[in-house]
């Protein structure tokens, strides 16, 4: 018995393992880029947040007694001690 035609049998065998392949190559090209890579920075400045997120650092009570003052209108800033401040940010002293 005499078989004849593999030719069209190996194309097949061929062309199935190359649309594998091809498949293969998309879904690592999605899963890349689906994924996400962060920085160490970024990791850093998020735990920094979460840091400052948890210290109170407003003062409530002085916070409302201005803004009291501010509605009542009596509320006096002090143009020395302010000028005085300025000065010595501005400077570094």
């Amino acid at each position: 018995m005499k078989i004849t035609g593999l030719k069209g049998v190996q194309a097949a065998y061929q062309k199935n393992s190359t649309s594998q392949t091809d498949t293969q190559l998309k879904n690592e090209k999605i899963k890349k880029a689906a994924s996400l890579d962060v920085s160490q920075r970024a990791k850093d400045l998020a735990v920094a947040r979460k840091a400052l997120d948890k210290l109170d650092g407003v003062r409530d009570d002085k916070v409302n007694l201005i803004k009291e003052q501010i509605e009542t209108g009596t509320y006096k800033v002090d143009t020395k001690v302010l000028a005085k401040k300025m000065l010595t940010t501005s400077w570094g002293k």
